[in-house]
C-alpha cells in the first residue's frame, strides 16, 4: 500500500475488519427503519451491498467524485434514483473525513424529498463532527487501505 503525504501511517483494513464493522453497523441500526440503502459510488458500495444483504433492503447507488488521483476536486454528485423519490434510505459510504461527501449527498437528498434515517460509515476520522453510525473511529494522519482497493 502506498504512503500518501498528509498521512504518517498506514491502515490496511482486512476483508476481516469489514466484516466486523458491518456486524457492527447492523446491531447499531436494528431500531431504525428504511426503505432502502443508498450507496456513495465508489466508497460505499461494498458496505451497502452487505447491509442490503443483512437488512433485507434494495440497494441504489448514487456516482460522486470528490478527488481527481489524491488530490481533492469540486464535488460531483451524480443522479439520484427516481426510485427513491419520497422514501428514506440509509446513507452509506467508506469514509466520513471532511464531510465534504456526505453533507453534499444528504443536501441533494433532501432537495429530492428522499428522508436520511442514518448515515453509515466503515471509518470516521476522530475529531469529525458528525451524527452517524460508523464502524470505527481512525486518526487524522491514518490512510486507510480497503481491501478492494489494492491486491493481498
Amino acid at each position: 500500500m502506498e504512503k500518501h503525504s498528509r498521512y504518517n501511517e498506514n491502515l490496511a483494513y482486512k476483508w476481516a475488519d469489514f466484516s466486523e464493522d458491518v456486524g457492527s453497523i447492523v446491531l447499531q441500526l436494528k431500531d431504525k427503519k428504511a426503505e432502502a440503502v443508498l450507496a456513495v459510488a465508489m466508497g460505499g458500495i461494498s458496505l451497502g451491498v452487505a447491509l442490503s444483504r443483512e437488512l433485507s433492503l434494495p440497494l441504489y447507488t448514487v456516482r460522486v467524485k470528490s478527488y481527481m488521483g489524491r488530490q481533492r476536486g469540486d464535488l460531483y454528485i451524480g443522479e439520484l434514483p427516481a426510485e427513491l423519490k419520497g422514501k428514506s434510505v440509509f446513507v452509506a459510504d467508506d469514509i466520513i473525513d471532511t464531510k465534504q461527501t456526505i453533507t453534499g449527498v444528504c443536501e441533494r437528498l433532501g432537495n429530492y424529498n428522499i428522508k436520511v434515517v442514518e448515515k453509515m460509515v466503515l471509518c470516521k476520522r476522530e475529531g469529525v463532527q458528525e451524527n452517524c453510525v460508523m464502524g470505527r473511529e481512525i486518526g487524522r494522519s491514518v490512510w486507510v487501505g480497503f481491501p478492494w482497493e489494492y491486491k493481498s
